[in-house]
């Protein structure tokens, strides 16, 4: 038997492509955070009887994810221009 059990908060990001004349081709934006729960947890059963065997593995996992926080304003670099979300 294995069990395991996980909570990973992560930054979700994104990428914008730019115009040519900056003179790049995109950009990565951070978009927010998410958090992220899991459990797994795995059986496994082996059996023999003379020359015959088998085994039997069995897992059950439950991920649950929340977007804790999301982008509020973005100032674009280049252009100065703000967006608001949310």
């Amino acid at each position: 038997m294995d069990l395991s059990i996980s909570h990973v908060p992560t930054i979700s990001s994104f990428e914008r492509t730019l115009s040519s004349t900056t003179g790049y081709k995109s950009e990565v934006v951070n978009g927010g955070r998410v958090d992220n729960k899991g459990i797994e947890l795995s059986l496994r059963f082996e059996d023999k009887w003379g020359n015959f065997g088998w085994s039997s593995y069995l897992t059950y996992s439950l991920n649950r994810n929340k977007v804790v926080e999301l982008l509020r304003n973005y100032e674009d670099p280049y252009t100065q221009r703000t967006y608001f979300f949310g």
